[in-house]
């Protein structure tokens, strides 16, 4: 989210939309497949003579103006994916428990609206900074989110400012994509090619 304003209300925005004759979805109103051009595409069938808008959200730092971007959005008939970060420029607000129990709430009021609620993910930055292992910090944010019945199915890699600081990657410096969130999977790719091919004879 950004304090830039674009001149025009996001109420308008979202009927603007809805002018251009397109509809609104949340990821979840999608399968995905995989492709080899790119990770994740979606099916075919789903596209075809459709003017589709597939609209997302990464809170990195405040999800009450999610909350209010979502009253917006349901009352013009949008839906969308909010990615909740709890670390990185949010972990003030995951770390302490009154923080934590309000982050939770607005996004329960979030996907009470019809909205979907995905994790927007730092989890090169945490094990990096706080030495917290992926898998273990996976397990343990999802397992607080669906105890307060958020339907978490989907995520989204966060571009860490931890990381960005550590390698280096300022003004024109390039990203190096080994320290991109989203390498966390690269093994989990492997994994599953290798198991597919014990099921062919």
């Amino acid at each position: 989210m950004t304090t830039k304003h674009p001149g025009y209300s996001y109420k308008k925005f979202c009927e603007g939309l809805f002018e251009a004759g397109a509809v609104v979805h949340s990821f979840a109103d999608f399968h995905f497949e995989r492709t080899k051009s790119f990770p994740f595409d979606i099916d075919q069938g789903q596209r075809r003579g459709k003017k589709s808008v597939i609209l997302r959200h990464d809170v990195d730092y405040d999800p009450e103006v999610a909350r209010n971007m979502a009253i917006v959005e349901k009352e013009s008939g949008v839906k969308s994916t909010f990615f909740a970060l709890t670390s990185d420029t949010s972990l003030h607000l995951w770390r302490n428990e009154e923080n934590r129990k309000r982050m939770i709430g607005l996004y329960q009021e979030i996907q009470e609206m019809g909205h979907e609620v995905g994790l927007h993910y730092d989890f090169l930055g945490d094990y990096f900074a706080l030495d917290k292992e992926p898998e273990e910090n996976v397990k343990e944010v999802l397992s607080v989110f669906r105890e307060n019945g958020l339907r978490i199915s989907g995520c989204a890699s966060h571009g860490s400012g931890k990381m960005r600081s550590m390698v280096g990657a300022f003004g024109n410096v390039p990203y190096p994509m080994d320290f991109a969130n989203y390498a966390v999977w690269h093994e989990t790719r492997k994994a599953e090619k290798k198991f597919r091919s014990t099921l062919v004879p």
